[in-house]
């Protein structure tokens, strides 16, 4: 039971560092792209690093509150990220909430790809060709057992 946790809780550092590290070069890139001068890696780390922390910490606040605190939780991510932006970068807040919405899109799609190649796409469907499985009919609400295919086609 504890070597579970520990894997566990193991696998979402790793998890959560790889998350900040591919929004630090992500926010690198976009802001080479919006011009905002002073931009280093190691400021980027600190920015991806400082917006995860507090953006969990306004989850945590706010999750109480159902979907509307999750919509809270997010703008107020945004605002958060835009104002560290400013203080690291020395930006504008144009600049800086432009840097944050960019950084955020581009990292959505990176890492959703990057995760994909690492733990494949269809991981859930890891079904065995030749098995029965068992579904409910939905006219009689009965169990039926179905046989998986040897080839999918």
């Amino acid at each position: 039971m504890a070597a579970k946790v520990i894997i566990i809780l193991v696998a979402a550092t790793i998890s959560v560092l790889i998350s900040i590290s591919i929004s630090a070069v992500v926010l690198y890139f976009v802001a080479q792209f919006l011009f905002i001068d002073g931009i280093t890696y190691s400021k980027s780390f600190k920015t991806a690093a400082f917006t995860t922390l507090i953006c969990l910490i306004l989850s945590f606040v706010f999750s109480p509150l159902g979907m509307a605190g999750t919509v809270i939780a997010f703008l107020c991510g945004f605002v958060v990220m835009a104002i560290i932006i400013m203080r690291i970068f020395e930006a504008s807040f144009g600049k800086a909430l432009s840097a944050a919405v960019l950084s955020w899109l581009v990292s959505m799609i990176l890492s959703f790809v990057i995760y994909g190649l690492l733990f494949g796409f269809t991981g859930g469907l890891n079904i065995e060709r030749g098995k029965y499985i068992e579904v409910i009919d939905k006219k009689t609400g009965r169990k039926v057992k179905l046989k998986l295919p040897d080839k999918f086609r």
